[in-house]
């Protein structure tokens, strides 16, 4: 059975073998490895018996498979991708324990870490069975006799017979051309050119997955942390965690006035070296994240020490461990004080929100650990629950579409439309938001006649990096979600467009231009082919990129040299075959999709998205604007050299945006 498992598995695999990984995809495969590790390790009666354990493993999984397919945030999409990876672990190490569920923490915390060094030594073990040819120890005893060695014998020629007639029919294909019409009527020509490496990847696949036939370990946790149970630290830990109630009793009363009052003490801060309430509160919030993770750590720690001492009587360390508790539930509380502030004062950012989740899942953790000093239960189980409520409610609500619709980011009083235009899918709301503010800056200052301003060119600046990075959305959208149709439309459109800019270039009279000479050489042929279709029009798209640089945007970094747009074109890309061999050119199928790579890499938000963009007619109404802005470009840039800075008030840097 558990051979058999093995090679399902293997052809399990070959559907993802050589294809495009995304959401569905890397859902798909959890679920399929959670259903592996059962029936690799568990027979029916076990199965019955640790139902509960099995089920919640499997809902956590498809609940992190599902936040996949909403959330187009690569945070969110990281965080879900190592939660799933972190529970597939867990499960085998219960799993290969014989275990019904984790015991401890700690037991939860190390048993990815100890599921990987179990299977790295039994894979050791394995290859050194496999040597010896004694079969038995990795569980093939049983086929030895009567009609288990005639399955044994059949299993071992499936295996061979596909490996030959892989390599057959790669042969036959080659050599006879009637027959490889016949076979790419039943299979695809892709999957006939990497028949050879899916042999390959597939007995490697198997080889890998030998040593869980024996993976077992022992059901009994040693935790590193029974090195402080070994050791009488009662008292030590006494002044530990006392100078640690008083270091955070301090930060809390000098804090207070600046915190928790209703009216902050404005004037109070300039010696501190803080100009303003709002930097104040802004300052340290990842710093404050940290102590309060360091914090927890102390207090478990004392905890631990606490217990072991047990038996000796009342210990005034518990009374401090109390105190500890209760000044750590006003710290955090402090802290999510401080992130209301700041929205108050600058509106909400991505990296807060997901911060405020990380505090709260301390907080609630927080509690466990509070309840672990007065009845000790099996509270794992409440902490299991509660995070994989976390991560899954982290997949589900849509940060980004929220802090578009009630408070988005402000700058000296201003929405910053350039951190909305630079949000994932999921903030498309945002999009929209940041499209039409540049819209109306770029209409609002076309025909101006005077000179342009500081400020002014400040506002066509960031309406410049709006558009540059609405077009980058799209073209990465186009990309994965496009039609044929659809890609021929904005490839031509692209290539107009940096053909008109191309010739529209400031250059003097004596000067060859040799780059730009040759980008137009490769559009003109590139347009041609698009016409006729002879051309991959996703591999011209990849060619195609959209410039980062600041010289796009800072009108005193460029030059007579600065082409007016923010694509650009590489003339490195597929050629199709030249006149000489037109029998092998008709044969050529172009711009064939791949349903299966769409729908591995399918996600809610960016299809939603680019549906949008589509039927809003944005991409050419993005190239009009594109126009319009370099032209403004060029204005300021033939003002005075002191007439074309800005002073630049937001950050580009900001962490979490795509």
């Amino acid at each position: 059975m558990k051979i058999i498992t093995i090679l399902g598995y293997i052809i399990f695999a070959n559907l993802f073998f050589f294809r495009s990984g995304g959401p569905v995809a890397f859902g798909l495969m959890t679920l399929g490895r959670f259903l592996f590790l059962t029936l690799i390790f568990k027979s029916f009666k076990s199965f019955k018996k640790d139902l509960l354990s099995t089920s919640a493993v499997f809902f956590a999984l498809l609940f992190f498979s599902l936040g996949l397919l909403l959330r187009a945030n690569v945070f969110v999409q990281s965080l879900l991708n190592f939660a799933s990876i972190a529970a597939l672990h867990v499960y085998g190490y219960i799993l290969c324990s014989e275990i019904p569920m984790v015991r401890s923490l700690f037991e939860l915390i190390l048993a990815p870490v100890y599921f990987v060094g179990s299977y790295i030594k039994t894979f050791f073990r394995t290859i050194k069975i496999i040597f010896s040819g004694d079969l038995k120890e990795i569980g093939l005893q049983k086929l030895r006799t009567g009609r288990s060695q005639t399955l044994q014998s059949l299993i071992i020629g499936f295996i061979i017979g596909l490996f030959i007639i892989g390599i057959l029919i790669s042969m036959f294909t080659n050599a006879d051309p009637i027959f490889a019409t016949f076979i790419k009527k039943i299979v695809s020509e892709e999957f006939l050119q990497n028949l050879f490496l899916r042999v390959v990847l597939s007995i490697l696949t198997g080889f890998i997955l030998l040593p869980l036939l024996i993976l077992k370990r022992k059901s009994i946790f040693n935790s590193p942390l029974g090195l402080l149970k070994r050791i009488n630290f009662r008292h030590e830990m006494t002044v530990v965690m006392t100078l640690v109630a008083i270091v955070i009793g301090l930060f809390l009363f000098i804090q207070w006035p600046y915190v928790f009052v209703k009216v902050p003490f404005e004037t109070d801060l300039s010696k501190f070296g803080v100009a303003t309430y709002s930097e104040y509160v802004r300052k340290g919030f990842f710093e404050l994240l940290k102590i309060s993770i360091f914090v927890y750590g102390l207090i478990w720690a004392g905890l631990i020490v606490l217990r072991e001492n047990a038996s000796k009587g009342k210990s005034f360390l518990k009374y401090v461990q109390v105190v500890v508790l209760a000044e750590f539930f006003i710290f955090i509380f402090s802290i999510f004080r401080r992130v209301w502030l700041y929205q108050e004062y600058h509106g909400w950012s991505i990296v807060r929100i997901y911060g405020s989740f990380v505090l709260l899942w301390i907080f609630g953790v927080t509690i466990f650990l509070g309840l672990r000093h007065f009845w000790q239960k099996r509270w794992v189980i409440g902490e299991l629950i509660f995070t994989v409520a976390i991560i899954f409610y982290i997949g589900l609500f849509n940060v980004e579409s929220f802090i578009v619709e009630n408070h988005p980011p402000t700058v000296n009083k201003k929405v910053d439309y350039v951190y909305l235009s630079r949000m994932s899918a999921d903030g498309y709301n945002g999009w929209e938001k940041a499209y039409v503010h540049a819209k109306e800056v770029i209409n609002k200052y076309e025909n101006k006649s005077t000179q342009i301003s500081r400020d002014e060119r400040k506002e066509i600046a960031y309406a410049g990096i709006i558009i540059r990075e609405l077009s980058r959305n799209y073209k990465d959208l186009l990309r994965q979600y496009g039609t044929t149709d659809e890609l021929k439309q904005y490839l031509t459109g692209i290539l107009t467009f940096q053909r008109e800019a191309n010739y529209e270039i400031k250059v003097p009279s004596n000067s060859s231009m040799p780059y730009t000479t040759t980008e137009n050489n490769y559009i003109n042929e590139t347009l041609g082919k698009i016409k006729e279709g002879k051309v991959e029009y996703r591999n011209i798209i990849d060619s195609i990129t959209v410039s980062s640089s600041e010289e796009k945007f800072k009108f005193n970094m460029g030059g007579f040299y600065t082409i007016q747009s923010f694509y650009y074109v590489s003339a490195s890309y597929n050629k199709i075959p030249n006149n000489k061999n037109k029998d092998k050119e008709e044969k050529i199928t172009y711009n064939k999709e791949s349903y299966l790579d769409r729908l591995y890499t399918w996600n809610s938000s960016k299809f939603s998205a680019y549906k949008n963009i589509v039927k809003n007619e944005r991409h050419s109404e993005l190239l009009q604007l594109q126009g319009k802005y370099f032209n403004l470009y060029m204005r300021i840039f033939s003002q005075p050299p002191n007439e074309r800075d800005f002073d630049m008030d937001i950050s580009l840097d900001s962490p979490l945006l795509d």
